[in-house]
């Protein structure tokens, strides 16, 4: 009676290890955005990311200045791209972004900085 037991466990572990779903990991910001700017050209910056899990990465900003936007390059394998027109620019003021990396799953990475006219 006590082999059955055993084996009993022995499947049950067996059983939980291969169908559990293991906890979802959120994604990993790579890549590190240019910290100024000139003004009356536009900021440009291409954030990169990986997914532990293989999930998809939806893109958002969540905070930057009048302007600011973040589109998908359809062309180069749908890469984010931030844009800004530093038209709308205070000339002498620096300025907050806020960029989240979602992996739709609960798993959210955000990448704060903050970026200053060139001198």
């Amino acid at each position: 009676m006590r082999k059955w037991s055993i084996l009993v466990v022995v499947l049950s572990v067996l059983f939980i290890a291969a169908y559990h779903p293991r906890a979802n990991q959120r994604p990993v910001i790579v890549s590190k955005p240019p910290l100024e700017f000139t003004p009356g050209v536009n900021y440009i910056y291409a954030p990169q990311a990986r997914e532990p899990d293989g999930d998809p990465i939806y893109w958002r900003l969540e905070r930057g200045p009048s302007g600011s936007f973040v589109i998908i390059d359809f062309v180069h394998n749908y890469r984010p791209i931030l844009v800004w027109d530093t038209r709308h620019a205070k000339r002498r003021r620096w300025h907050y972004f806020r960029l989240v990396a979602d992996d739709g799953k609960w798993g959210q990475t955000r990448q704060w900085w903050i970026v200053k006219p060139k001198q």
